[in-house]
């Protein structure tokens, strides 16, 4: 067992970690369908069909990232070089998902398809070597009741203001064009995710190594 002290320092970085995904993720839980239907136009129909296409992609992404994680080996670890290499991607994603180009109806459809889908690949690939990584900065049950709940304060702080902000921000980008108040909405939400994921990235340390069996 690792006697390693953990700093606040630490525990609030990881805790950084989860704020910044769910700020994202519960941005698109809560509006996304509203920016797909009410201002790019996409029918109530064909959103079905990309939400249905994006839930078969995540059951079978989801055991993937697993296996990828169990087999990397890297002198960051296992699975914190995902929240380095992932950051940027999934920020940029982010915001492309809420951008509505000017095409035809099935162009629309098959933009919106395609950058939805992506973004919950990404967040596959981010999310779940996050939530992983905690097996591996220490085996201490104290500690790790700790990190959990500076990771479940912050995912709600996140969860809030995503919730509570957008619509305001909106507003205050947009000047009454909500296409590009929600496009810049989520570009400053993914930037403030991007240097928060590195932070995360940067303060943590995995010291736990499992006992591979031959």
């Amino acid at each position: 067992m690792s006697n390693e002290r953990i700093s606040f320092k630490e525990k609030f970085s990881y805790g950084l970690g989860d704020f910044s995904c769910n700020m994202l993720f519960t941005l698109l839980g809560s509006y996304l369908m509203f920016f797909y239907t009410d201002v790019a136009g996409i029918g109530l129909a064909s959103v079905g069909i990309i939400m249905l296409v994006a839930r078969i992609v995540d059951a079978v992404t989801d055991p993937i990232m697993g296996g990828i994680i169990d087999k990397t080996n890297t002198r960051w670890g296992k699975a914190r070089p995902y929240i380095l290499f992932t950051a940027i991607p999934f920020g940029v994603i982010s915001v492309l998902t809420f951008c509505s180009p000017d095409l035809s109806q099935n162009g629309k459809f098959i933009y919106a398809l395609i950058t939805y889908v992506l973004f919950c690949v990404m967040y596959t690939a981010l999310n779940i070597p996050y939530t992983t990584m905690l097996c591996s900065i220490t085996d201490n049950e104290n500690d790790r009741l700790s990190f959990n709940m500076f990771k479940s304060v912050l995912s709600n702080v996140g969860a809030f203001i995503a919730s509570g902000s957008t619509l305001a921000l909106v507003a205050f980008f947009g000047k009454g064009n909500q296409e590009t108040g929600f496009t810049y909405t989520v570009a400053f939400y993914a930037f403030i995710a991007i240097v928060l994921l590195l932070i995360c990235f940067k303060n943590t340390k995995e010291r736990v190594y499992p006992i591979e069996e031959k």
